[in-house]
């Protein structure tokens, strides 16, 4: 398929067709692994270079060409999570703008399927990193935020952050935190329906075998300036077992200033609560 790739330049239709057939002959038990891959890989990067090229990363949020409107149309039937330039493409796409609309945050709310794809991406190992990225992105987008949420997979975090790996249990920690603090109203909607099973999950962060998670997850709600109602009534009907647990937290490391520093701000913020 060189050949391919050195005629004059594809229309983004005729890429994503390229790219389809390339996946379709990855079942191909006769055919080369090696050289597919070379072609999906080719076909990823010129849609990439087409998005840039037509102005896809500007902030301008201008109106995009119909070269990238129906390059991102095109894209949606794509299946490939194994390239960098996924990710690129999946956030370029994110941000474009026509008029007031953002065709590509309305897609996905009509197939959720794809971000609980990602949320699930964090059980292979090779795409956990990969998948959580796009993820993080689509976290900054309130329908998508939703979408997150709204899945019985949010409560699967509490197992990711587990993880032996200790990039993959980061990275699912990481977006489990900026799930929580974004968009307070909807967070405070997802506690109000989910207290009691969230809860029931939460002490398994504060046992984390991670000392890095096992730090940072208190500081999700009490460190937080912006506290919703529903957290600040959880942290005071909580408040003098949280003040205890803190006191005892960790007692080998207070020759760690920062660490001190860190455990008595905490403490004094929830001394703060009434």
């Amino acid at each position: 398929m060189n050949f391919l790739f050195k005629n004059k330049s594809k229309s983004p239709a005729e890429i994503v067709k390229l790219l389809n057939d390339s996946l379709a002959r990855l079942d191909n038990p006769v055919s080369s692994k090696t050289k597919i891959r070379e072609d999906i890989g080719k076909c990823i990067s010129n849609m990439l270079g087409i998005l840039q090229e037509s102005g896809g990363e500007r902030k301008s949020g201008e109106n995009s060409s119909d070269l990238v409107v129906q390059l991102s149309q095109e894209i949606y039937t794509t299946d490939v999570f194994n390239r960098k330039e996924v990710s690129l493409i999946y956030g370029i796409l994110l941000r474009r703008k026509v008029g007031s609309r953002e065709p590509t945050i309305e897609y996905l709310c009509k197939k959720p399927k794809i971000i609980h794809d990602m949320i699930s991406g964090y059980r292979n190992q090779d795409s956990a990193v990969f998948c959580g990225s796009m993820l993080r992105e689509s976290l900054k987008h309130e329908p998508l935020l939703e979408i997150v949420l709204d899945s019985t997979q949010f409560f699967d975090f509490f197992e990711y952050a587990e993880d032996p790996n200790f990039d993959i249990a980061s990275d699912a920690f990481g977006n489990f935190r900026d799930a929580l603090v974004r968009f307070r109203p909807r967070v405070a909607k997802f506690l109000g329906e989910n207290y009691e099973k969230f809860f029931q999950n939460y002490p398994t962060l504060q046992r984390s075998q991670n000392y890095v998670i096992r730090r940072q997850s208190l500081k999700i709600f009490v460190a937080n300036p912006n506290k919703t109602d529903m957290v600040y009534q959880i942290l005071r009907n909580n408040k003098d077992q949280l003040i205890d647990f803190l006191g005892n937290f960790q007692t080998e490391k207070d020759t760690d200033e920062q660490f001190k520093d860190e455990k008595a701000f905490l403490i004094k913020q929830l001394q703060k609560v009434q």
